[in-house]
């Protein structure tokens, strides 16, 4: 029996070695699958994250075109403030000229009716 003992021994020391080697690859194997994953709800968060921040980038480039657009407009607006401010200026300055003349109209007019241009 003991040599019976002596080969069976080493077969199941190689047995047991086997299997304890099959067990490590079968952790590290459960492991790289968790890893993966892992891997994969990283890669599925940032893809919503690059969605998200897409549609982000999108609004924002609406709206500097928008505010392109009104800043375009309004120069064009100041633009014809400037011109209507400027007819403005002209017409009060002949306004101004117009009156002046019809107060010296009017003070010859006095002058001439009470005498004092007689000599």
């Amino acid at each position: 029996m003991s040599r019976q003992k002596q080969l069976t021994e080493p077969l199941m020391s190689s047995t047991s070695y086997e299997d304890g080697i099959i067990e490590d690859r079968n952790r590290a194997v459960k492991e790289v699958a968790q890893d993966i994953a892992q891997l994969h709800e990283i890669m599925v968060d940032l893809n919503s994250l690059v969605v998200e921040q897409g549609t982000d980038l999108e609004q924002v480039n609406a709206n500097v075109e928008t505010a392109d657009v009104y800043t375009n407009l309004a120069t064009d607006e100041l633009a014809q403030a400037l011109q209507h401010q400027n007819k403005s200026r002209r017409k009060m300055c002949y306004i101004s000229i117009l009156l002046i003349l019809l107060i010296i109209a009017i003070i010859i007019v006095i002058l001439v009716v009470t005498g004092a241009f007689k000599k």
